[in-house]
């Protein structure tokens, strides 16, 4: 959790400073008001799935040609947070 605390707090900090290209620095925040029947929710659900899925993949292939090429250093570390939180709104229950 920390790498995800880190992750926001650096980038506010960098954009509050005006450093940073918009391209390569920033973050978004999405929210989506579905209910199970919605006809998007399956898309909503399938979206960060299909996200964590395209970054975990391309984080091993990064690390996979740096393994092979340890001559070549990294000279920047890009992080990109990810996360999602559902909160249910049930009716309340009548006394």
């Amino acid at each position: 959790m920390l790498d995800h605390f880190q992750a926001l707090v650096k980038t506010l900090c960098a954009r509050l400073r005006g450093e940073g290209d918009a391209k390569s620095s920033g973050g978004s925040t999405y929210s989506f008001d579905v209910s199970p029947e919605h006809p998007l929710a399956a898309r909503v659900y399938g979206t960060l799935e299909r996200v964590r899925t395209e970054l975990s993949q391309l984080r091993a292939e990064v690390e996979r040609y740096n393994a092979e090429h340890p001559s070549e250093p990294a000279t920047e570390l890009v992080t990109i947070y990810v996360g999602q939180h559902v909160r249910s709104e049930a009716p309340e229950a009548s006394e």
